[in-house]
């Protein structure tokens, strides 16, 4: 990645379908201060008016996204300055599909083994099937977002996505809401109490 972005590019357009090699362009991208525009997963689905565009953050229900939050989640967390997590997945940009998979992996044919068909030992062997216009609806989404974030060309926010209410993303829902509201609540009336009490300590001291 060093020798190839080492001319200080306008933005890096990420369409690499590795998982690990993607988190890796991303991280290496961040921390050289280059914008990321990268595509997501286009296999399995079938529904070419479904492109969205937002941060990685912000990302709903994309098994690529999934993979990527868990990859580069692992490697923060290996990391002393693993802080950079937060700002990366708020800087990449993603152009994804909001439509949920139809398929998944197609299994292996008869007498082979993985080995013998990834060209490279961390690629995935098994294919996932593609709709052709679905890969060309993202090289245009790519195109178009692109030319939007290059310098002086007004770049605009994308509107948000509106999220499919999976049973998955019910329970991210539920999960929030316990964080912010019944928790946060929580700690809120523990602080009070525990201010009242250092309150009236402080009264009946005087």
């Amino acid at each position: 990645a060093a020798d190839l972005l080492c001319g200080g590019p306008a933005l890096v357009v990420d369409a690499i379908d590795d998982i690990k090699t993607k988190a890796e362009l991303q991280v290496f991208c961040l921390r050289a201060g280059l914008p990321v525009l990268s595509a997501l997963g286009a296999g399995g689905k079938a529904e070419c008016t479904s492109m969205l565009v937002a941060p990685l953050a912000d990302v709903l229900g994309d098994p690529v996204a999934g993979g990527l939050f868990k990859h580069l989640k692992a490697e923060a967390a290996a990391e002393p300055e693993g802080q950079w997590w937060d700002a990366l997945e708020q800087r990449v940009e993603c152009v994804y599909s909001s439509e949920k998979q139809r398929v998944g992996l197609l299994p292996m044919p008869d007498g082979t083994n993985a080995a013998d068909l990834g060209s490279q030992p961390t690629f995935r062997a098994r294919v996932l099937p593609v709709l052709p216009p679905v890969p060309a609806a993202f090289g245009a989404a790519l195109a178009s977002r692109a030319l939007d974030l290059l310098p002086g060309n007004g770049r605009q926010v994308p509107a948000p996505a509106m999220p499919i209410m999976t049973l998955h993303y019910q329970r991210r829902l539920h999960v929030q809401f316990e964080n912010e509201f019944v928790l946060g609540k929580a700690r809120r009336d523990k602080a009070a109490r525990k201010a009242a009490r250092s309150s009236s300590r402080q009264g009946g001291v005087g």
